[in-house]
């Protein structure tokens, strides 16, 4: 019983709290960064905060887009294609009422 495996198998390793290497690195980047803003300089403390959070939300949020770039790519190519398709295949111009076709008949 023999079955064909597909060549576009990819496999990829997770490694702690199912983050894969490159989203390990994205988080761990932008987390470091804002950990040396946070300790290493003498900005107010709201300000320490708010830059903090901003990084760690933006990291958090790079490294869940890289998750499967397949499926990114795939989803935005969707909505673009899609919105490109909508412009171009369903706009139907105004039509004239029938007030307006009389005004024009004369």
């Amino acid at each position: 019983m023999a079955y064909e495996i597909p060549q576009n198998l990819k496999y990829e390793e997770k490694i702690a709290f199912n983050l894969s290497l490159p989203q390990m690195f994205w988080i761990g980047l932008f987390e470091s960064t804002a950990t040396i803003i946070f300790l290493k300089t003498n900005l107010i403390f709201e300000l320490k905060i708010s830059i903090g959070i901003i990084l760690l939300v933006v990291g958090i949020n790079i490294c869940f887009l890289i998750d499967s770039p397949s499926s990114t790519e795939k989803h935005l190519k969707g909505k673009i294609g899609t919105k490109s398709r909508t412009r171009r295949e369903g706009f139907e111009p105004p039509r004239a009422g029938a007030h307006q076709l009389s005004r024009l008949a004369c």
